[in-house]
C-alpha cells in the first residue's frame, strides 16, 4: 500500500497492490475508485481481497485509488480519473453525464437512506427534529444526504442546521457524542460499524428505496475488459468464498445493471441540493 500525503486535509491514498495477480491488458493497470463512506484504511482492508480476486479471474491488474472525502472523490470521477468506480446512485447519474461512465453491476438489495439519532434520545418522531442540528457525510451522498435533505425539506417541511462530516462513520460518531441531534447514513454503512457504535444509534426515518450503488466503468475500458470483469464479479455469487468477499464490502449478491436503472433519478429534481460540482 502506498500512502501519498501532502497535507493532513489533502490526503490522497493510492492503495496499490502492485503487482496484482494477472496480466494487465493494454500494458497498464486499471484504476478503481471507491466512494469513501467510511475511513479509507477500512475501505482498503475490506475491498482489497475482492479486487485481487477480480484481477486474478479477469486477468486485469487493478489498482485501488482512495480519497479521504466524498467531495474529493467526486472531483476525481467527474474528471474521469477512474477506469472502474463504485459510487452512489446519483453519482452514477453525474458520472454518466460528465464522462459517460456505464453502470455494470450492483448489489441485488436496493438502497435506503437512514436518519439516525442517539438510542437514548427522547425524540420519537421525525417532526420533533424541526430546527435541530443534523449532520451528513457530504452534500451529494445520495441516500445519506442528497435525497434525505430534499425529502426532509420538501415533503416534511423541516428546518434544520446542516453540517457535513466527510464520511458515514464520522456522522454516526457525531450523533453519539452529541455534536448533532441526527445524522444521515445508509443501512449498509451502519451495519459495518462496530457493535458499540450500532447499539448507541436508533433509526428514526428511512428514504424510499432506490437502485443500490453500482460498479461502473469508464467508456475507455475495452469491451473485452468490461466483459471479463463483469463475468468475474457475477461469478462471486457462485461460491461461499466469493459471497464472503461480497459480505465484507456490505453486499449480498451482484446482478447486472445499466444506466436505465439510474436515469429515473434525474426526475427527482435534486439539482438544487447538489453542491460543490461545477
Amino acid at each position: 500500500m502506498i500512502f501519498s500525503i501532502r497535507r493532513r486535509d489533502l490526503i490522497t491514498i493510492l492503495a496499490s497492490a502492485l503487482p496484482l495477480t494477472g496480466k494487465a491488458n493494454m500494458g497498464r493497470h486499471l484504476v478503481m475508485g471507491i466512494v469513501p463512506q467510511i475511513l479509507p484504511s477500512v475501505i482498503f482492508e475490506k475491498w482489497k481481497p475482492l479486487v485481487n480476486e477480480i484481477s486474478k479471474l479477469a486477468k486485469i491488474d487493478i489498482d485501488i485509488k482512495l480519497y479521504p472525502s466524498i467531495p474529493q472523490f467526486e472531483t476525481a470521477f467527474l474528471q474521469g480519473e477512474f477506469d472502474l468506480v463504485y459510487l452512489n446512485p446519483y453519482h452514477a447519474v453525474m458520472a454518466h453525464k460528465a464522462q459517460g461512465y456505464l453502470p455494470m453491476v450492483r448489489d441485488i438489495d436496493q438502497l435506503e437512506g437512514i436518519l439516525v439519532i442517539r438510542d437514548d434520545s427522547a425524540i420519537n418522531s421525525l417532526m420533533e427534529l424541526d430546527k435541530s442540528k443534523m449532520t451528513f457525510p457530504s452534500p451529494n451522498a445520495f441516500g445519506a444526504s442528497l435525497y434525505m435533505r430534499a425529502l426532509l425539506t420538501e415533503k416534511y417541511k423541516l428546518k434544520f442546521q446542516t453540517t457535513y462530516s466527510q464520511t458515514h462513520s464520522n456522522v454516526y460518531r457525531q450523533v453519539i457524542n452529541g455534536t448533532a441531534q441526527a445524522g444521515g447514513g445508509i443501512q449498509s454503512t451502519l451495519d459495518q460499524q462496530p457493535e458499540n457504535i450500532k447499539k448507541q444509534l436508533r433509526i428514526i426515518f428511512k428514504t424510499p428505496k432506490a437502485p443500490s450503488h453500482p460498479i461502473a466503468v469508464h467508456p475507455r475500458v475495452t469491451a473485452a475488459q468490461r466483459t471479463a470483469m463483469e463475468k468475474a464479479l457475477l461469478g462471486l455469487n457462485a461460491n461461499s468464498e466469493g459471497l464472503k468477499l461480497l459480505r465484507a464490502i456490505g453486499m449480498n449478491s451482484l446482478i447486472r445493471t445499466d444506466f436505465s436503472e439510474y436515469k429515473p433519478l434525474e426526475n427527482l429534481r435534486l439539482e438544487q441540493y447538489v453542491m460543490g460540482v461545477a
